[in-house]
């Protein structure tokens, strides 16, 4: 699952990408410490799975663990405060 688009087409979907990050960065703030730091390692900074789990000096399963449990929260999250993006998630 993609949380945040990475190329918007149009000035529109610049100014959604801006405005779905912001949230992100909202909702990032409820999740648990480890879960927080996996979607800010991944989803807003960039770097791959094995890179995070690498800085974080946790297992692999536990990265990917932490990294899908915090998806699933933001999503729900993100959902209940503006349901018209249901449409654009997958």
């Amino acid at each position: 699952m993609e949380l945040v688009p990475t190329a918007p087409d149009s000035p529109a979907q610049d100014v959604e990408h801006r405005e779905l990050g912001q949230m992100l960065g909202v909702f990032s703030e409820q999740l648990p410490t480890r879960q927080r730091e996996i979607v800010d390692l991944v989803e807003l900074q960039g770097l791959s799975g094995a890179e995070a789990y690498e800085l974080l000096g946790i297992e692999p399963v536990s990265a990917r663990a932490h990294l899908f449990k915090a998806r699933k929260r933001l999503r729900s999250l993100i959902l209940k405060t503006t349901p018209e993006l249901v449409e654009d998630l997958p």
